[in-house]
């Protein structure tokens, strides 16, 4: 496993006590996890794979809030406060969680304070990020944001190969939208554009970074 999380910022032991008292889960790519609205029961840990984070607009539309990876909690505020699911938790790609039921992850949010700890610094970067997308979504035209999620995309799933780096997007050009407060249009004709000044390369969920200089230039 690699990646950064919450399940990677706690020690062996920590980690041992959570796998002790949960059960892992393998799922394929479209199983859901959770579902928006739904009690909650369980919170979960994503060991490996990826898991697409949706909510519902009033137009019934799927808005997709953010891709976690392996490392990643899911379900915590619901444990923390007991109300519904806010979003829906669908996996990816070949997934495999650790979900441990909430009264039990509570419990040992108090034996551990490593745990709980671990928890809070995770929320609050999770916090941090909704403020930058906030701000960017203000002050950021279209080329910026699309740049943004294709950096972000590279770091997740990037490959190095000999044309460059290469993307398996997890996600479609609607939800790459959705991610960066734009129009599906919009994402097209940047895209268009990136590859026309040769940054990227690459059609249908495959994206080749040619010139991940210019691109990161042009993120900021």
């Amino acid at each position: 496993m690699v990646g950064a999380g919450a399940w990677f910022d706690l020690g062996d032991d920590e980690r041992d006590a959570l796998a002790r008292a949960g059960r892992t889960s393998h799922l394929g790519p479209g199983a859901p996890i959770f579902t928006e609205g739904d009690p909650a029961y369980e919170v979960g840990f994503v060991l490996e794979g990826a898991v697409k984070i949706a909510r519902t607009a009033l137009d019934g539309r799927e808005v997709v809030l953010a891709v976690r990876h392996a490392g990643d909690v899911l379900g915590e505020l619901s444990a923390l406060d007991g109300r519904p699911r806010s979003a829906t938790a669908t996996a990816l790609e070949p997934t495999e969680m650790l979900l441990l039921a909430i009264p039990r992850f509570l419990e040992l949010l108090d034996e551990h304070p490593g745990i709980a700890r671990s928890l809070l610094v995770d929320l609050a970067g999770r916090l941090r990020a909704s403020g930058d997308q906030a701000l960017e979504f203000g002050v950021a035209d279209a080329m910026t944001r699309v740049c943004r999620r294709i950096i972000d995309l590279m770091q997740d799933h990037g490959r190095s190969d000999a044309a460059g780096i290469v993307i398996e997007v997890p996600v479609s050009q609607q939800e790459l939208a959705d991610r960066s407060g734009l129009s599906r249009e919009a994402v097209v004709k940047a895209l268009r554009s990136l590859r026309s000044l040769g940054w990227i390369s690459g059609s249908g969920r495959t994206i080749v970074v040619e010139d991940e200089g210019a691109l990161r230039r042009r993120s900021l």
